[in-house]
């Protein structure tokens, strides 16, 4: 069985996607199911962080991956108020 789906696109995405699918030799219907079929293959190979020990191994590879460290707090609190402070020209 099928299933009829609208989906509202900005106007100025609708020539983009027709091009692309066009360009891959698809109807529009079959661009979107193809790219929706992807999003969920990514879906599947993206972990669950749904136990406390699925979080902590997030975590602890987050922590292996990055190099340098953060600048401190009132560093950032300097940057930002200096943003609010600038004029816009």
């Amino acid at each position: 069985m099928s299933h009829k789906v609208q989906v509202i696109v900005d106007e100025a995405e609708w020539p983009l996607f027709q091009a692309e699918a066009a360009q891959l030799g698809l109807s529009l219907s079959a661009w979107f199911r193809e790219a929706a079929r992807e999003r969920l293959q990514l879906a599947k190979r993206r972990p669950r962080l749904d136990t406390s020990a699925a979080l902590q191994t997030f975590f602890d590879r987050c922590v292996q991956r990055e190099t340098g460290s953060e600048p401190d707090w009132t560093h950032h609190k300097d940057v930002m108020n200096r943003s609010r402070h600038l004029e816009i020209t």
